[in-house]
C-alpha cells in the first residue's frame, strides 16, 4: 500500500508539473499555434468536431514535446517519485512512533495497581498468649484484573534497617499464590495469615508480588507498619518511613 501510494501521489505531482512546463514551452505553443492553422485551412474542406480536432492537436503537439525531451521529462519524474517516497517515509514513521507512544502508555494507565497491609480488624494479639496474628488486606487500585502471585510477611521488634532490594526477606512467612482481583476489589486474605512473637514495639514488613494482564512482568509492593494505640488498644497501624524504599510499589 506503501508503493501504491507513493506512486499515485509522483504521478499526480509530476503531471501536474508537466501540464504546467508544457503549457509555458515555446516549442508547445509554436506546435498548437502551426496544428491549429492547418486544422483551420482542413477545416475549409471538411466538417471537423470543434472540440474534436482540439483534442487532436494537444495530443500531438504533447506527443511530440515528450519525444523532444523525454530524458528530461523521465529525470524530472524519477525526482518526483524519489521525493514523494521520501516524504511518505516521514509521514509513516512519525504515525508508527505516534502509536508505539501510545501503545507504551496504555498499560500504564489501564494496568492493575496492587496494594497490600493489615486489613482493617485483621490483629489478633495475645491468642495464644504473647502472639500476634495477622490478616492482610489486598486491594487493587487499577482499572483491570491483577493476578497476585505471592505475599510475604514477617514481624519484627524494630524498623528494617535497609532498603527491601536489601533485605533478605528469609524470617517470616512466604505465601505462593495464583488469585485474581478485579478492578477496585478490595479484600482480606483470611487463608494466609502471618504470625509472630508480640514484641514491646512490633513492627509488621511484607509485599505482595502481582502480574497485570498486559504481560508476564511481576510488579512488588512493599509496606512497614507499626500499630498505633488508639483507646489503650493496639489496633490502627500506621505506616514507617524511617528506611526509604518500603511502602512503595512498582
Amino acid at each position: 500500500m506503501k508503493q501504491v501510494a507513493s506512486f499515485l501521489a509522483a504521478v499526480i505531482v509530476f503531471a501536474a508539473v508537466f501540464l504546467l512546463v508544457e503549457q509555458a514551452s515555446p516549442f508547445f505553443q509554436s506546435c498548437v499555434s502551426q496544428e491549429s492553422g492547418d486544422a483551420g485551412q482542413q477545416a475549409g474542406k471538411e466538417s471537423y468536431s470543434s472540440v474534436g480536432s482540439i483534442i487532436a492537436i494537444y495530443t500531438r503537439c504533447s506527443g511530440r514535446f515528450i519525444d523532444g525531451h523525454g530524458a528530461g521529462i523521465t529525470a524530472f519524474f524519477t525526482i518526483i517519485l524519489a521525493a514523494s517516497t521520501i516524504l511518505l517515509w516521514i509521514v509513516t514513521n512519525k504515525a508508527a512512533n505516534a502509536a508505539q507512544v501510545a501503545a507504551e502508555h496504555i498499560p500504564r494507565i489501564e494496568r492493575a495497581y496492587m496494594f497490600g497491609g493489615p486489613a482493617v480488624d485483621g490483629t489478633t494479639f495475645d491468642d495464644p498468649p504473647n502472639t500476634v496474628k495477622i490478616v492482610i488486606g489486598i486491594g487493587n487500585h487499577g482499572k483491570t484484573p491483577g493476578i497476585l502471585v505471592e505475599s510475604y510477611g514477617e514481624i519484627l521488634s524494630g524498623p528494617p534497617s535497609v532498603s527491601p532490594t536489601k533485605y533478605p526477606f528469609t524470617g517470616g512467612k512466604k505465601w505462593e499464590q495464583d488469585i485474581v482481583y478485579g478492578a477496585s476489589e478490595r479484600l482480606a486474605d483470611t487463608c494466609h495469615p502471618f504470625s509472630g512473637p508480640k514484641f514491646e514495639t512490633i513492627y509488621f514488613i511484607g509485599y505482595i508480588k502481582f502480574r497485570t494482564i498486559f504481560d508476564d512482568k511481576v510488579h512488588t509492593s512493599f509496606w512497614c507498619v507499626t500499630p498505633r494505640v488508639v483507646d489503650n488498644v493496639r489496633n490502627e497501624w500506621v505506616m514507617v518511613d524511617s528506611t526509604p524504599g518500603w511502602n512503595a510499589w512498582d
